[in-house]
């Protein structure tokens, strides 16, 4: 899924934005809940957010019996815009 990927690039760019590199998702799922949950940048519910889309892309990417649904992918897409808008607040605070 497209949007899983926007998801994970942007949350790299967060980690990267603490000197935090990562190669693995579920590190950096760990890392995101650390370094931005815990502190209060995130609500926890992106935590399990960035889960559920890294779970889809697994599905989407890995398993051929897998079909995504329309109400599914647009859920993902009004996550993913929220999700990058918030990623941009952070980095590009005004």
């Amino acid at each position: 899924m497209v949007n899983s990927y926007s998801i994970y690039y942007a949350t790299q760019a967060l980690l990267l934005s603490q000197d935090l590199d990562v190669s693995s998702h579920k590190r950096l799922i760990r890392l995101f809940s650390q370094h931005f949950v815990k502190t209060g940048q995130f609500s926890p519910e992106w935590s399990n957010n960035l889960k559920a889309a890294y779970e889809l892309r697994q599905l989407s990417d890995y398993d051929s019996d897998f079909t995504s649904t329309l109400a599914e992918a647009e859920m993902m897409l009004g996550k993913a815009k929220i999700f990058l808008s918030e990623v941009d607040r952070i980095l590009n605070p005004q």
